[in-house]
């Protein structure tokens, strides 16, 4: 293990044993009704990414609540999360041209996570049809050994955090506006990494929610919901 592994920023293991009452939900998801919140979409396509070892179950009570406030939302139909596998970048490409075609509009990018990662280098690769790219605790900013997951990611993967494929670029900021979420309660992601830096993003702004919560409890929901209301692109 190298030097930045082991002195990297992390959540306490409590924080972490914290994110067990908010795991669990994710897997009923799919069979809960939606979250009322408040504000408007006004029609925005949102395509949500998910996060590490998950698929488009685990946002679908987030994606039901974006529909209930007026956004058109889609899941990101690409399988589980399980990092950036050859292709990958290319078919989400296409899948964000296809939404923006059907929608005759920009689409927002809203990732969890990992998914928040491959939704900043979408914004990188695609800005012409990106309208907004939206990061919930995503560890893009500083040492990538700054979470709780990637040890998990180096072994299932034929490359290592510190190593990914060419081309995929999510550090800098990218050309369309671009915030931030972030979380003090978090136990998987360092609050640091997922803030960023002021350059690396438009706006940083902080949820009450941990994070297994942004789409697993109706609190975290609400407050997605209504966050991506107040702050549409223009």
């Amino acid at each position: 293990m190298t030097e930045n592994a082991e002195t990297a920023p992390k959540p306490p293991l409590w924080r972490l044993a914290s994110e067990a009452a908010t795991i669990l939900p994710l897997g009923l998801n799919t069979l809960r009704a939606a979250v009322e919140a408040k504000g408007d979409g006004q029609g925005w396509p949102v395509m949500v990414l998910p996060g590490f070892t998950t698929d488009d179950n685990s946002t679908s009570l987030l994606r039901r609540s974006l529909d209930r406030a007026g956004f058109h939302s889609y899941g990101w139909a690409m399988g589980f999360n399980l990092g950036l596998r050859p292709g990958l970048v290319e078919r989400l490409e296409k899948r964000v041209e296809a939404i923006a075609a059907l929608e005759q509009r920009k689409v927002i990018l809203l990732g969890w996570s990992l998914g928040g990662l491959f939704a900043r280098a979408l914004g990188h690769r695609i800005p012409g049809h990106v309208a907004q790219v939206v990061t919930l605790s995503s560890p893009f900013s500083g040492s990538r050994h700054a979470n709780r997951a990637w040890r998990l990611y180096n072994l299932i993967n034929d490359h290592t955090v510190d190593e990914l494929p060419d081309g995929f670029e999510f550090t800098a900021k990218p050309p369309v506006p671009t915030i931030a979420v972030w979380t003090a309660r978090d136990g998987i992601v360092d609050p640091s990494s997922a803030r960023g830096r002021p350059e690396e993003a438009d706006l940083a702004l902080e949820l009450d929610v941990t994070h297994f919560g942004y789409g697993g409890t109706a609190h975290g929901v609400r407050q997605v919901v209504e966050l991506l209301a107040a702050n549409l692109p223009a």
